[in-house]
């Protein structure tokens, strides 16, 4: 079994070891999900790593490159980094604001950060042309979450990103993709 693949079910199935599972959400139960809408996708940029769940999934995934960006340092860099040359994943992971930081383009783009509407708006408005198909977002159910506001504040002048699912099951999930 590879690293990705021994990160992915244990991520999964929630046997990894040190990691904080109450934060986890919903996302383990998407990561089959993930494989099946996302397949054949290269470039993929993660904003909000946190202990990597998602990171896996993405990675399982096999893109030539996967930028992952986090505001602190939660990811187990070395973990990833190993996993990912194991499969000649192309991986950087950066500890930056991501409101901060110049992205280059990819076809994916993902967004499970602060939850907060102006900072989910302020990423969508500096980022969202970065993203060549698909804009992906995670816990966006309201009032729990302050997602949706900012999404729909940024959408209503982006009509060219079209829903392609969504779900409001749990921490809910969005996929917009560019039309």
């Amino acid at each position: 079994m590879t690293k990705v693949e021994i990160l992915y079910q244990g991520f999964k199935q929630k046997t990894l070891p040190n990691i904080n599972w109450h934060m986890t959400g919903d996302m383990s139960s998407r990561m089959d999900s993930l494989q099946l809408m996302f397949n054949g996708v290269k470039t993929i940029t993660e904003l909000g790593t946190f202990q990597g769940c998602s990171t896996s999934a993405w990675l399982k995934l096999k893109p030539e490159k996967l930028l992952t960006i986090d505001i602190k340092r939660y990811l187990d860099e070395e973990i990833f980094k190993q996993a990912a040359k194991e499969i000649n994943v192309d991986f950087k992971y950066i500890v930056q604001d991501d409101l901060t930081i110049d992205l280059e383009p990819c076809e994916l783009l993902f967004i499970d950060t602060s939850h907060v509407d102006e900072h989910t708006y302020q990423e969508l408005q500096r980022h969202a042309d970065k993203a060549t198909q698909y804009i992906v977002f995670h816990d966006i159910v309201e009032p729990r979450f302050g997602t949706m506001p900012g999404i729909r504040r940024w959408w209503k002048n982006n009509p060219q990103w079209v829903e392609k699912y969504k779900d409001l099951n749990e921490c809910g999930f969005l996929v917009l993709q560019k039309n």
